[in-house]
């Protein structure tokens, strides 16, 4: 019985062992201009919640229904993570954040003071 045990946790183990192999190996390789867009994200994000466009971060992903963690998170680290689109949308729709700008890097930040909701 406790031989059986012990193959079992050996076996988890080298599963689990390749089941992390398999995601490093998975790592998104974004590329420079889909990292310059993440960062213009969070630049105008950031610049929005410090004008009072937007109330704070959790009041973004409750809105949005995204996980509040995984928001933050992404935000401290945004390398080798791919961003949503449908975030650049709302972005775009709650903070009046130019889709050009966001996009390019092009251009203002904002669409205008008296655009956002």
């Amino acid at each position: 019985m406790v031989r059986l045990s012990q193959l079992l946790i050996k076996k988890q183990y080298q599963s689990d062992l390749r089941s992390r192999k398999i995601l490093q190996d998975m790592k998104l390789n974004i590329s420079p201009t889909g990292l310059a867009i993440t960062r213009r994200f969070f630049l105008a994000f950031d610049i929005a919640l410090t004008q009072s466009r937007g109330r704070s971060i959790k009041a973004f992903t409750d809105k949005h229904d995204i996980n509040y963690w995984n928001f933050s998170t992404f935000k401290k680290n945004p390398d080798g993570r791919a961003l949503k689109a449908e975030w650049l949308a709302y972005i775009v729709e709650d903070f009046g954040v130019n889709a050009d700008w966001l996009l390019t890097g092009v251009g203002n930040i904002f669409k205008s003071t008296n655009n956002h909701k």
